[in-house]
């Protein structure tokens, strides 16, 4: 419905997914509230589709204007058509309409406008115009009142469809983040215990099939409790984090992992690792800890010190995972035994 010295196009509402619904809508009436009013100002019309028979075409696809310098504004406000006979007339009574001065430099003369509205929401407008003034009258509009009915379904079933896709999506995003926060000590940052022994189920049946060597690493950190007792349970939290830290620090590699089994102790899977290699990484973590000499009045060398023990072997398909976790605990205890702060490692 067309003519063929002039264009048609669709506008919406910042697109198929609308502006509109950002804003909670805008109730178009023959009585228009001024909250309405303010909320419609502050959209942004987007042109969604056009045609002309003009070689240049100054608001074509993808064009956006503000609804508070557009001259669609009135449209939108009352929900009725507007047929314009002279454009230029208009443009001089309204110099401010920046699309109206786009038009009429192609040499537009005339237009019609329809609203778009769904359920008594302005979602849109749909814009006719022609080269000759006096172009469109009351027929014009009668007949195409249709068009700009089933257009706004389109539109708002489009809209509806975005938002669903939107919805889905932050719906996904949330499940992940969930999903992510399950795994996490929430004190440290560090993987929990459940997302360890999971991660120590996928390594092991890693190391089985490529007959390779896996060690598990329990890290306990000295008189703890000396230092929860002395210092306060706030200290102690901040020395759970640092020790986190400098473990962290030390365990970087693809297929290694750093979790806090529980209270003050840790544990580490470290894949591809000999009992030779497993030693040396416990002193590596024992001296990290050390140079963070986080205070603890408790200790007797005035700092936080850790004890490690550790288990490492070519484990066989008979073995159960968490066989490596209690020999490795067996050689922490070890450890402590011995005096405290130092490694023992076992290849049992």
């Amino acid at each position: 419905m067309q003519d063929r010295d002039g264009y048609l196009w669709v506008a919406t509402f910042g697109g198929l997914v609308a502006v509109i619904a950002a804003a909670g809508g805008v109730q178009v009436a023959r009585h228009v509230a001024r909250r309405q009013k303010s909320e419609l100002a502050r959209l942004v019309l987007r042109a969604l589709w056009s045609r002309s028979e003009a070689q240049h075409v100054e608001i074509g696809k993808g064009y956006e204007a503000p609804i508070v310098s557009s001259s669609l504004k009135q449209v939108l406000e009352s929900g009725k058509a507007r047929i314009l006979d002279d454009l230029e007339a208009y443009l001089a009574a309204h110099p401010e309409s920046e699309s109206t001065r786009r038009i009429v430099s192609e040499g537009i003369r005339s237009s019609l406008t329809l609203p778009l509205r769904s359920e008594g929401k302005a979602v849109g407008a749909v814009f006719f115009s022609s080269f000759r003034k006096g172009a469109y009258d009351d027929s014009h509009v009668r007949l195409l009142e249709g068009i700009a009915g089933h257009l706004a379904i389109v539109v708002t079933k489009s809209r509806l469809y975005d938002d669903l896709l939107a919805t889905k999506a932050s719906l996904e995003a949330a499940n992940v983040e969930l999903s992510r926060l399950a795994r996490i000590d929430p004190l440290t940052g560090l993987l929990n215990r459940r997302a360890f022994d999971e991660a120590l189920s996928t390594e092991w049946r890693r190391a089985v099939r490529f007959r390779s060597p896996l060690a598990v690493l329990m890290v306990d950190i000295d008189t703890f409790k000396s230092c929860n007792d002395t210092c306060g349970h706030a200290a102690g939290d901040v020395c759970l984090r640092e020790v986190a830290t400098a473990l962290s620090s030390r365990i970087q590699c693809a297929g290694d992992f750093v979790a806090r089994w529980g209270g003050e102790e840790f544990a580490t899977i470290l894949s591809d690792c000999g009992p030779g290699d497993a030693l040396r990484m416990a002193e590596w973590i024992r001296a990290a800890a050390a140079e963070k000499r986080i205070p603890h009045a408790g200790c007797p060398s005035g700092i936080v010190t850790v004890s490690v023990g550790g288990a490492s072997r070519v484990p066989r398909s008979v073995d159960e995972p968490g066989g490596r976790t209690s020999q490795a605990d067996e050689a922490l205890y070890a450890a402590k035994r011995a005096g405290r702060n130092r490694s023992e490692v076992r290849t049992g």
